[in-house]
């Protein structure tokens, strides 16, 4: 599989809520966000435990990738996404932005930029630093 379509595959199983899949392709990872669902996460089950968090903070209506580029171990998707912060009740829309390295197959990095004004007000807290970033080893 080439590079691109490991990211469209991985967006595909982000849809229909198979993240184990998501799992299988990254290598070894971490990922840190920083909103409600922010933290360090070292390894699988720990990335599991970050999607589990999104996923409990968020009744997502909408979430698309508009545009695609590829650039050798570099895969840029651009999206946005409509969702309801469950705690608040309160609808948001956000324009984000995802960087993701592959080596040989499997995610060794991943970063997310995100509207971080639509975060804090949709989930009503006082800072949102919405980065989430899976690394490899």
């Amino acid at each position: 599989k080439s590079n691109l379509e490991i990211v469209k595959e991985t967006y595909a199983n982000f849809l229909q809520g198979n993240i184990p899949a998501i799992l299988d392709t990254l290598n070894g990872a971490a990922a840190s966000a920083h909103v409600s669902f922010s933290g360090v996460f070292k390894g699988k089950d720990a990335v599991l435990n970050f999607f589990k968090n999104v996923r409990n903070d968020n009744e997502f209506s909408e979430f698309a990738v508009d545009t695609y580029v590829s650039d050798g171990d570099n895969v840029v998707a651009l999206g946005h996404l409509s969702a309801i912060a469950k705690n608040t009740g309160k609808a948001s829309t956000n324009k984000w932005a995802h960087v993701w390295q592959i080596k040989e197959g499997k995610v060794i990095r991943h970063y997310e930029y995100a509207d971080t004004a639509e975060i804090r007000d949709g989930l009503q807290i006082k800072t949102a630093l919405a980065v989430a970033d899976i690394i490899a080893p």
